[in-house]
């Protein structure tokens, strides 16, 4: 790479008093987003000088100065992979799940998911942090010696005869930069630098909706608003970041004609307005965004759509349709999967899903261009494929094969048309041998994914269990232990029993009571009592803490009691309950990892946090007449919902993550919703409560996957009656109840 101080300022930037500077290397990249980014690291890789220019001060284009700062379910290229690695080290990305059943769709981190989980269509999410990606991937770029112009805006072209022969940019300071190169990748979105060559372009009369979003977190009470708070048909969807703040998007915030008349700036503005209206509207809803505070809103709109090249091949609702195995093409070089997704201004959201698709390497080659490629989405798309195949990961897809390709052509010094194939091919694991390992990923729906997963262990038969477990059964008045072939090989009597724990040092902690009285009491293996503590009214849960004192639920009194190992009351938080029958002011009671207290409200319909004073700190609805509530790992609580037959998790604003209903799993005949126990794999298992007349009418015990699928059940009804409680044995580490 050769650079020459001195040359003369180009026309357009006439008036600069910064001295210019030339470059001459092999590959220009035109664009820091996505695509640029995979461009300029594959053709680093492949040999070649190369010089990335981005007009922003940071990396990522719309997935960081635009804050959708997410990959969509979609098949991921290597590069992507690497970053999300990177990431990963710095604890800047997560893998999210969808929830929700709110006037919003809610996207959370769920440690338990892996990256694999996001590779298809309709899938997970990856969720990072847009500051951390910029840094990772300048780290990536700068490690393989690519040549990055940050805050340097691309301002003019120099072709002929379908060649690009120098740009010209200018950066922030007012410094001129001419660069002469081999090959030209533009990856500007919206193909700045093929319109400013001559290139032939597409835009249709109707553009897609564009979309401003923004970023919340948790934090001081904000000032009331002045703007009013507008009520939105429009639906929105928010991301969790790794450090808890969330990006919320409108989807859209203005429609594509608007956008057109008013042109970008007036639109950046009037959209910075429109969103602020809308987080006024959000917090006067459902869920806790009360908690919340504006952070800020993102650099760039969100534009779906644009100026797109005629390219030598046009990528068509056909290519969607016929899928890739009926694609007649020679050079695929990514998949995709997402579905057509159109942001109107009346209809809202429309989706279509497709089959996984590739996309030809002559898409990304202007038509009759010799070094120039489109690595954006600009590049050779009518509009229904622009629509799908615009994800971020897509991107980086087509600029992985972008930078071979121009490696290639400036290396051979041929036209980008004619460089080989199959050697693009290869490196972006488009042969045939990864295209299979892909679509058996891709085309998987979740409940074949979590069939195929259970394979290697024989699938259960009725009457067999896979775990040794300790359960309360109520009905027979009995703590039972059962070993993994589902043998009882243990008990203990304990009159209407409803909650279970074993303890480290191997003993057994249950709650039971009579008319007279109601208590907790530890036993060891050799039924040995070991600790013993009783009250006048009904203990239904119990919890032995860290510090070796115990945490029991007492009502009548409507209290949460923390008893010392000598009996002493060391703590005393009284509760809310507006049920006048003591027998139902709570059911199951924990305290979480932070010190508040879950308490289970079934005659209210409602799980109330507490802190250890009293305070109610948080309010869950909607999720049955809850029997038990865990809060899992992740942040999130999950709940039995005791006669309405629903296991439920929910998120910290109060939306629904994942439930399971009766319909889900029909064989099951869930009675009563119980006992909880998250397994360290992701799973649920569930006490099916068979009381009230409902003994042998329902399958007792039962774990299901998150994909409803259920992988082993107890069913034998005769050495048990009605189980309430669960306590699986070979959980594994991290589990939670």
């Amino acid at each position: 790479m050769k650079l020459l101080m001195g040359f003369a300022v180009a026309a357009a930037v006439v008036g600069s008093n910064a001295i210019g500077a030339e470059i001459r290397t092999d590959v220009c990249v035109v664009g820091g987003g996505s695509g640029g980014i995979g461009a300029a690291l594959a053709a680093a890789r492949e040999g070649a000088e190369v010089v990335l220019v981005e007009k922003l001060p940071l990396l990522g284009g719309t997935s960081t100065a635009g804050l959708v700062s997410l990959w969509g379910g979609s098949p991921s290229d290597s590069t992507a992979r690497e970053i999300y690695d990177a990431l990963k080290l710095r604890n800047a990305a997560g893998v999210t799940r969808r929830f929700g059943n709110v006037p919003y769709h809610c996207w959370s981190i769920d440690p338990t998911l892996t990256y694999e989980s996001t590779t298809k269509a309709r899938a997970n999410r990856v969720s990072f942090d847009p500051e951390a990606f910029s840094e990772a991937a300048y780290d990536l770029l700068k490690s393989h010696g690519v040549e990055i112009l940050m805050d340097t805006e691309f301002r003019t072209a120099e072709a002929a005869d379908g060649r690009v022969t120098t740009v010209g940019t200018v950066s922030a300071d007012g410094t001129t930069t001419r660069i002469e190169a081999k090959v030209f990748i533009d990856a500007t979105g919206d193909v700045y630098l093929c319109r400013a060559a001559g290139c032939e372009t597409l835009i249709g009369d109707t553009v897609n909706g564009v979309t401003l979003c923004y970023r919340v977190r948790k934090g001081e009470e904000e000032a009331q608003d002045v703007l009013t708070a507008t009520p939105f048909k429009r639906t929105s969807c928010n991301h969790q970041l790794p450090n808890g703040d969330r990006l919320i998007n409108m989807l859209p915030t203005m429609n594509g004609s608007e956008f057109l008349q008013l042109g970008y700036d007036k639109a950046f503005d009037k959209c910075q307005t429109l969103v602020r209206r809308h987080w006024a509207w959000l917090r006067k809803g459902p869920g806790e965004w009360q908690e919340y505070r504006f952070a800020e809103p993102a650099r760039l709109l969100g534009v779906r759509e644009g100026h797109r090249i005629v390219g030598e091949y046009m990528l068509s609702a056909a290519d969607l349709t016929a899928g890739i195995r009926k694609q007649d093409h020679e050079d695929l070089i990514a998949l995709a999967a997402h579905g057509v997704d159109v942001h109107g201004p009346k209809k809202g959201v429309k989706h279509v899903q497709v089959k996984p698709y590739g996309v030809p390497y002559r898409c990304l080659i202007p038509k009759g261009w010799t070094n120039l490629l489109v690595a954006c989405r600009g590049a050779g798309f009518d509009r229904v494929a622009a629509s799908s195949v615009r994800l971020s990961r897509t991107m980086m897809w087509l600029g992985h094969a972008a930078g071979v390709g121009a490696a290639l052509a400036a290396k051979g010094n041929v036209p980008v048309a004619n460089v080989d194939i199959s050697t693009i091919i290869a490196r972006v694991g488009m042969d045939r041998e990864s295209v299979d390992r892909l679509l058996g990923r891709a085309q998987r729906d979740r409940k074949t994914e979590a069939k195929a997963a259970a394979k290697p262990e024989a699938r259960p038969v009725k009457g067999t269990v896979r775990h040794p477990f300790l359960c309360t059964d109520n009905g027979l008045g009995k703590i039972l232990k059962f070993d993994a072939d589902g043998r009882c090989v243990w008990e203990y009597p304990a009159p209407r029993c409803q909650d279970v724990w074993v303890l480290p040092n191997g003993n057994i902690l249950f709650t039971s009571f009579h008319k007279g009285g109601s208590g907790v009491k530890e036993v060891t293996p050799e039924k040995e009592i070991a600790f013993e503590f009783n009250v006048k009214g009904e203990i239904h849960a119990c919890q032995r803490l860290a510090n070796g004192n115990t945490l029991l639920g007492e009502c009548g009194a409507c209290r949460v009691l923390e008893v010392s190992p000598a009996g002493e009351i060391v703590r005393e938080t009284p509760l809310i309950s507006h049920v006048k029958n003591p027998h139902y002011h709570m059911r199951q009671i924990r305290m979480t990892d932070t010190g508040t207290i879950l308490v289970t409200h079934p005659k209210e319909s409602v799980v109330r946090e507490y802190n250890t004073n009293g305070s109610v700190l948080r309010t869950i609805r909607g999720i049955g007449q809850p029997f038990a509530a865990i809060r899992l790992s992740n942040g999130n609580t999950l709940v039995a919902g005791g006669g309405a037959c629903v296991v439920t998790e929910v998120d910290a604003i109060g939306a629904i993550v994942w439930q399971l209903k009766t319909d889900d799993i029909p064989d099951i005949n869930m009675k009563w919703t119980a006992g909880l126990h998250r397994l360290s794999n992701g799973n649920t298992v569930v006490s099916n409560w068979l009381g009230h007349g409902q003994k042998g009418k329902g399958v007792p015990l039962f774990e299901v996957t998150r994909e409803k699928e259920i992988v082993w059940k107890f069913t034998d009804n005769r050495a048990t009656r009605s189980v309430s409680s669960v306590c699986i044995l070979n959980a594994g580490e991290g589990s939670r109840r």
